[in-house]
């Protein structure tokens, strides 16, 4: 098997870049991993071969989305993009990744410990 090594500068991206996969199963939650390297990625994927399961890969940084109810995306470079009307005013960062009502933001996964992990971009355990 040919094996390729992809490092942050030779894929184009800094040191914020990391490994995600986004596994949906046929029954269950969806799931996001986070991993620093390719192999640990590939040795991930090896255990869902011939499992009804989708897995995306992807690399590159997670951008951070604000809480609202005036939220943006906000970039790893420091730039912010607006999901709300232009004369609004930004809030504070939400690691949730929830776009409901203010009132109701809530962590997307119910495991605090795997959300805490993947919004520090640490390996989930």
């Amino acid at each position: 098997m040919n094996e390729v090594s992809l490092s942050p500068a030779s894929a184009g991206f800094d040191a914020q870049s990391r490994w995600y996969v986004v596994t949906v199963p046929e029954f269950g939650d969806c799931r996001v991993e986070v991993f620093e390297d390719e192999r640990a990625v590939a040795d991930f994927l090896r255990a869902y071969v011939g499992q009804a399961v989708w897995c995306y890969v992807f690399y590159g940084w997670r951008a951070m989305i604000t809480r609202g109810p005036m939220r943006v995306l906000r970039l790893p470079d420091g730039r912010t993009l607006p999901l709300y009307a232009i004369e609004q005013l930004a809030g504070e960062e939400d690691e949730s990744g929830y776009l409901g009502p203010p009132e109701q933001d809530r962590p997307l996964l119910p495991d605090t410990t795997i959300a805490e992990e993947i919004a520090e971009d640490r390996p989930v355990s």
